[in-house]
């Protein structure tokens, strides 16, 4: 007896608990849908899957959905032609009648939904603003070119190379744009949610995720009108570069575990050296520091230039590693790396993965390319910023880059 009255004690509760959700939201008498009737929409439901004849199903979802059209049809006609009235009691009647018929069958998963339709309607105040005051057009098509990417694309692509030298995979190279695209857009969410309280450093932080080198070439320049700023620009610069190092650790993880083993303690290394730096000024950071907070949540096309780039680097290294022989490909990721370095990450440690590079090759090629984006760094510094900026950042990057190598030598050779 207790087993077949447990699911109706589920309904029970999911009717009771909506239905006064609604009763409450609105002044007496204004709806004509309340508690009483969403108890025992939702015990109907339970009722009809328990009973499961396609006679009685039919006739009590028909039933049920008479009631709510009577129920809408009496409260706009309370509420007048001229007044505005929503729809949302009826549509949760009609979920809750749902939800009691799938109760029965799957009671956990009536449950959190059940669950997640009282959140939704008790949030109703917070979710207006959030779409009308909070959230951004460009951001919603962002989101929505990142679902479409991943949902509509991806998995209708061919998972193996079309190319003559094996390296161009449609799938893997899609995945590679949505990789970058959410990276980019969850930085430009991170810089919303967080960017005014905290300013520009962690601002740094996660326009580094998108692209160290960018990140820099804003801060030069905010170094020429921010003189009181200069620590805090610092300190920002050196995030940014934390956040190239960190973004290194996920990319080479997804590609190749076995190559980032060895390069993991030249790269903590560098990283605790940038943390400790910045900590200072961390503790400080005030809210009238400059804003690094970038206009574009995805910048699509650039994210398809950066893949379509990485892509070019992973082809040219492979020529190169056939016709001229490993020493080259030393050559060209120290050059690529000049430009961006996760384009020659990315392609060296394909190669390693698909056993068309050695691990010695691998590590020494992003190694060099990590060098060359410290490389980037110096000249940016020393051609368009402010002369006190550019000597503190020389002098952290340096320290940076000389412990990563000593790690470098030592561990990862």
């Amino acid at each position: 007896m207790l087993q077949n009255l447990y699911p109706f004690g589920i309904s029970l509760l999911i009717g009771l608990f909506i239905g006064i959700e609604r009763e409450r939201n609105h002044p007496a008498g204004s709806q004509a849908m309340g508690v009483r009737t969403f108890v025992l929409i939702s015990l109907m439901g339970t009722l009809s899957a328990t009973i499961n004849t396609e006679a009685l199903t039919l006739s009590a979802s028909l039933f049920a959905f008479a009631i709510i059209l009577l129920g809408y049809n009496k409260s706009s006609n309370k509420k007048g032609k001229n007044q505005f009235f929503g729809i949302t009691t009826e549509v949760a009647a009609a979920i809750v009648f749902f939800l009691g018929y799938l109760t029965p069958k799957m009671p956990l998963l009536s449950s959190i939904i059940a669950i997640t339709v009282l959140l939704a309607l008790l949030s109703r105040t917070r979710l207006h603003v959030f779409s009308r005051s909070t959230v951004r057009t460009k951001e919603i098509y962002a989101a929505t070119t990142i679902l479409f990417i991943g949902l509509c694309i991806l998995p209708f692509l061919p998972n193996h190379t079309i190319d003559p030298w094996k390296a161009f995979n449609p799938r893997q190279y899609t995945l590679l744009i949505l990789v970058l695209s959410i990276i980019e857009f969850g930085g430009y969410i991170a810089i919303r949610i967080f960017g005014e309280k905290l300013g520009i450093l962690l601002t740094a932080f996660f326009s580094g995720l998108v692209s160290s080198t960018a990140a820099f070439l804003v801060l030069a320049k905010l170094s020429k009108t921010q003189y009181q700023s200069t620590t805090t620009l610092v300190a920002s610069g050196l995030l940014a570069t934390n956040a190239m190092l960190i973004e290194t650790i996920i990319l080479l993880s997804l590609i190749s575990p076995a190559i980032i083993v060895q390069l993991l303690t030249p790269i903590i290394a560098m990283l605790a050296v940038g943390f400790l730096s910045a900590w200072p000024v961390l503790k400080q950071q005030g809210k009238n520091a400059p804003s690094l907070t970038p206009s574009n949540p995805l910048d699509i096309r650039g994210v398809v230039k950066i893949a379509t780039f990485i892509i070019g680097m992973l082809v040219l290294i492979t020529i190169a590693k056939r016709n001229i022989g490993a020493n080259a490909v030393h050559y060209i990721s120290f050059l690529g790396g000049l430009f961006e370095v996760h384009s020659v990450n990315i392609a060296n440690a394909t190669l390693f993965a698909h056993n068309e590079q050695s691990l010695q090759h691998s590590i020494q090629s992003i190694g060099l390319a990590l060098a060359a984006s410290f490389v980037t760094k110096y000249f940016i510094l020393w051609t368009i910023s402010q002369k006190k900026f550019a000597i503190r950042c020389t002098i952290y990057l340096s320290i940076m880059l000389t412990i990563g190598a000593a790690s470098f030598f030592l561990f990862a050779i």
